[in-house]
């Protein structure tokens, strides 16, 4: 093998995986993905309805701002990436009282608007989630692995508290 040959084989063992984790849901990669047989904007109008008829499930109503510093003037930008209601969307789930714990899920529509538009399934994954100690993140964070009892107990608790709710909801097309 030459040199050059030895070299591309190496830069191209760097870039694929790479080029492969932009392909799935982001590099956040998918905790776990749900599909439904409704359009996306079915899917998103009957999410908001679970969230808004929930007492234990809460929105995430935080707007988060960075400062842009260009040309050594600073501004301060609105940046919603990971909750702005159309892409993603971040709720926390439970009640200390009752479940013992409260668990942050970011939700992300699967798709693009073009999807979206002429598409009449959707799918939603769970990007992140964290426990109340912030333990948790995504399936390709950095690196980060879930042990598979804890993966299980997240989606678990996600599947008992919001996914069947939000199933029933889109079966009865009580969908506002």
């Amino acid at each position: 093998m030459t040199t050059k040959n030895f070299i591309n084989s190496f830069i191209l063992l760097l870039i694929l995986p790479h080029f492969f984790s932009c392909l799935t849901a982001g590099t956040h990669g998918s905790i776990k993905a749900y599909n439904f047989p409704v359009t996306k904007l079915i899917l998103q109008r009957a999410l908001e309805e679970v969230i808004s008829e929930s007492p234990d499930i809460l929105k995430d109503t935080t707007k988060n701002y960075i400062v842009d510093i260009t040309n050594g003037k600073s501004d301060t930008i609105l940046n919603n990436y990971y909750n702005d209601g159309q892409h993603y969307v971040t709720i926390q789930i439970g009640n200390k009282k009752i479940d013992n714990k409260m668990i942050e899920y970011t939700l992300q529509y699967v798709g693009s608007k073009e999807d979206w538009d002429t598409s009449k399934t959707s799918s939603l994954s769970v990007a992140y989630a964290y426990d109340e100690n912030g333990k948790g993140g995504s399936d390709q964070d950095g690196g980060f692995s879930f042990k598979p009892s804890f993966q299980k107990e997240i989606t678990n608790f996600f599947e008992s508290k919001f996914i069947d709710r939000l199933q029933k909801k889109i079966r009865g097309n009580e969908i506002k």
